[in-house]
């Protein structure tokens, strides 16, 4: 099996307080959501180009360095492992506050079986913007140790925020709506495994290797 050198990133990410001291050199950030006890609920091994992680429980992953302000775009690309359904993984934005019980953030996911879900984490609950909703630019799981291949792309300009996969616009939001100003990361469902390689936003690749990387 090949995987493409333009493979971009797609996980998920969440904040503990404690976490905060948790970090690499790099300055990345991995968090269980809602907050689990000891131990990091996403483990990563090198295989190059970037590194495949496995969640052990909902995580986000991020820089805190890595944020939005205005117009901007998040590109990532992700191979899906896990075949079992709720095992998808994505993108994060706005993120802000992670880590307390004010934490704000949107995510968009896509799953194994053809869906993706956006949804907005605001003061512990979580509301669907678009909720969990076929598109055929999404393929499905082949089953087995098969994989598939996704091109996530998030785009926000003054008034919408776009949501996009392998290509295909799947979403528009309202600005207002999405809230996108903040950290940016990944994001991954508990039982997910994925093979990650970049994270681009504005066209600028901004993924090292994550803390607890072999």
């Amino acid at each position: 099996m090949a995987i493409s050198r333009w493979a971009l990133a797609l996980l998920s990410i969440v904040f503990l307080p404690r976490a905060l001291a948790a970090q690499s050199d790099s300055g990345w950030r991995v968090v269980a959501d809602p907050p689990a006890g000891a131990g990091s609920p996403m483990e990563f091994a090198r295989m190059p180009p970037g590194w495949h992680a496995t969640a052990s429980s909902t995580a986000l992953a991020c820089n805190p360095a890595n944020t939005w302000a205005g117009a901007d775009s998040l590109e990532s690309v992700v191979y899906l492992f896990s075949a079992e359904p709720g095992t998808g993984a994505g993108l994060f934005i706005g993120g802000r506050a992670l880590g307390t019980a004010e934490a704000h953030y949107v995510a968009f996911v896509v799953g194994p079986d053809g869906r993706y879900r956006i949804t907005r984490r605001k003061a512990g609950v979580t509301t669907d913007l678009v909720p969990w909703r076929a598109s055929t630019a999404i393929p499905r799981h082949p089953g087995g140790q098969g994989n598939v291949r996704l091109v996530l792309a998030i785009h926000a300009d003054s008034t919408d925020v776009v949501f996009a996969v392998n290509d295909t616009v799947v979403a528009t939001l309202p600005r207002v709506a999405a809230d996108p100003a903040g950290v940016v990361g990944f994001r991954a469902e508990r039982g997910t495994s994925a093979h990650i390689a970049t994270l681009e936003i504005g066209g600028r690749n901004v993924a090292p290797v994550p803390p607890g990387a072999t």
